[in-house]
């Protein structure tokens, strides 16, 4: 007979681990809402060789939802990346501005309205 219910309390500490379970046995379906929480994540469970030697990871499709703020990466003109990419957004502390690079001008812009920002700038900072 198939196990409806594990509770923690009938579980002792290490009793299950990766290796016990097949590949493709639990499914976001097979999760209730709110099942998972940062809290049961074992400490070392995200490792540097599941990340990419530049420290990023890949989301193909991300989602913000609630009503508090986005933090973006913050630092002074001098703490620029090194080597940019199109894109990248960063709120500059030297100017006190949000800005993103455009690799197709080579420079950092203001992503934001006013600061010489092109138009198509205030309406990707306007439509966060």
């Amino acid at each position: 007979m198939a196990l409806t219910r594990i509770t923690s309390l009938g579980l002792a500490d290490g009793a299950i681990s990766v290796e016990d379970i097949g590949d493709g046995a639990i499914h976001t379906a097979k999760l209730a809402d709110s099942a998972v929480h940062t809290a049961k994540i074992a400490n070392d469970a995200v490792t540097p060789d599941k990340i990419d030697e530049t420290g990023s990871f890949t989301i193909a499709e991300l989602t913000i939802s609630g009503t508090s703020a986005l933090q973006v990466p913050t630092g002074t003109e001098a703490q620029r990346p090194a080597a940019p990419t199109n894109g990248l957004l960063r709120f500059n502390t030297t100017a006190g501005k949000l800005e993103i690079y455009n690799t197709a001008k080579v420079k950092w812009e203001s992503a934001g309205a006013g600061g010489g920002a092109s138009a198509g700038m205030a309406y990707f900072a306007s439509s966060f």
